[in-house]
């Protein structure tokens, strides 16, 4: 049915924590802004199912063959009904996770790891526990604009919103938070006047007046092996890990997505008995200051498709990271 924003909960300003008589940046007129953006599937990214009784390992190759990292897991014989056929969103990582978790010592590649784990990768999708899995959150299209994506993927704390069709009992499209990134720095550029000013000012906040330093960073230290990396990631329910040297100094960052790496080459997993090492490229993309502003932070996520960025101090110490849904909120609340 198409969205009755009456119904849904009001998403409240906060005041800035520096400067309580400034305006808060959620004001009516960029709420306007975007209400006024209608909800638009590109870039277009094929929803890609896998079903509860396929084996683990089928799930593997399929995500191989579809090249996707996630997937909604269809219960077999259920209704249609998008809202009651699927039990969660089941991520690659998560699989290449419970798989390497189970191996005594860093296998060679797929295969091996698929034996090691042989019991685990016979296993049906059924049966992995429902903390493994993502919630699926999902908006109709008609009627939607980018406000809603914004409050479904605030309220229901969710990295992605499928999108669904009053014709159709399937997903027509995913919005995801990279996605998100992308229409604000190109909504922001084509804004004139008043409505420009808005979402600048809520840009212009610093990493630090927004509280994302000092925090504690999960971090791997540089003579670890991506087996422990993985773990570590897998431990901490996080998608992106901090490599650090012996003084701290962060010289490397390890994604969930190197499990896709590692499941697409058939040599790829001998990547996991390697040691973790120093960046071979400039790493600054990753990195940002306290007092940068979340217009600079929302610049290099969009220009290297990042999902997190870390803060860090004169050391290069991790002391904060800002995602991608962190932008988001800020500017909402």
């Amino acid at each position: 049915v198409p969205v009755n924003h009456s119904l849904l909960p009001c998403i409240t300003p906060a005041p800035s924590a520096t400067n309580p008589s400034r305006p808060p940046p959620m004001s009516e007129a960029v709420q306007s802004i975007f209400k006024r953006q209608p909800l638009s599937l590109e870039p277009e990214h094929d929803v890609v199912c896998v079903y509860d009784a396929m084996t683990i390992r089928e799930a593997c190759h399929a995500f191989l063959a579809n090249d996707v990292a996630f997937a909604p897991v269809r219960r077999v014989g259920a209704p249609g009904n998008v809202f009651t056929a699927f039990s969660g969103v089941l991520d690659m990582f998560t699989l290449v996770a419970m798989l390497a978790d189970k191996a005594a010592s860093p296998p060679a590649n797929l295969q091996e790891l698929l034996s090691l784990g042989d019991k685990i990768a016979r296993a049906r999708i059924s049966t992995i526990p429902a903390d493994k899995l993502g919630h699926i959150a999902t908006l109709c299209r008609e009627d939607a604009s980018l406000f809603d994506v914004v409050k479904v993927m605030l309220q229901q704390e969710t990295r992605r919103v499928f999108i669904t069709s009053t014709n159709s009992d399937e997903f027509v499209g995913v919005i995801t938070e990279e996605d998100m990134m992308r229409k604000m720095l190109s909504l922001l550029n084509k804004l004139v006047d008043e409505d420009a000013a808005c979402l600048q000012t809520a840009l212009e906040q610093t990493v630090q007046e927004r509280g994302f330093t000092p925090l504690k960073v999960v971090s791997v230290s540089v003579t670890e092996t991506q087996h422990d990396a993985i773990k570590k990631l897998c431990e901490f329910g996080i998608k992106s890990l901090a490599v650090v040297d012996e003084k701290g100094a962060i010289v490397n960052v390890i994604s969930g997505r190197v499990a896709r790496s590692m499941l697409s080459r058939s040599t790829g997993m001998k990547l996991l008995q390697s040691r973790l090492e120093p960046a071979k490229c400039d790493i600054d993309a990753m990195l940002c200051r306290p007092d940068d502003s979340l217009y600079q932070v929302l610049n290099k996520i969009v220009a290297n498709s990042l999902r997190v960025v870390y803060v860090v101090d004169e050391e290069r110490k991790p002391v904060g990271v800002v995602s991608c849904i962190d932008i988001i909120e800020a500017c909402f609340l």
